[in-house]
């Protein structure tokens, strides 16, 4: 992955309601990153998949929809990692009670590879279960 503007110690936050609408929000404002921080296709493609999967995430299972509750996106670049940061005002969940999408009994559920699919796809990942909500952190390396 090259980039061609360096981009250390650049960041971008933005607000988005609980609402499912606000994922229309979502590609323009990483399009305007990928412009801001000269990313290539690839990693322009996997922001877009996994940060809507997180959004979506925080909207339907973090603030279960709530209008008074908000998901907060906060990109930063520090030259080698980008890194993204969604949270949501929700109460959290059990890491370890997720279950494979890949088990037979799952392959045709509607929902449950949102976590699976950013796992794979990111080159880290973190969460962080507060009081305030929940933050799922998503590393991609920046090739020079």
């Amino acid at each position: 992955m090259t980039n061609n503007k360096d981009c250390r110690s650049i960041s971008f936050s933005r607000k988005l309601s609980s609402d499912r609408k606000s994922l229309r929000n979502v590609e323009p404002m990483l399009k305007e990153i990928k412009e801001m921080f000269s990313l290539n296709e690839e990693l322009y493609y996997n922001l877009v998949i996994t940060v809507t999967e997180a959004v979506n995430n925080a909207i339907i299972h973090g603030n279960k929809f709530d209008e008074k509750k908000f998901v907060n996106i906060h990109v930063e670049c520090n030259g080698k990692l980008l890194i993204v940061t969604v949270k949501d005002e929700g109460s959290g969940f059990d890491l370890g009670k997720l279950e494979s999408p890949l088990l037979p009994e799952n392959l045709l559920k509607e929902s449950g590879r949102g976590i699976f699919i950013i796992r794979k796809i990111s080159d880290k990942v973190e969460f962080k279960f507060t009081d305030e909500g929940t933050e799922l952190i998503l590393y991609f390396k920046l090739n020079e």
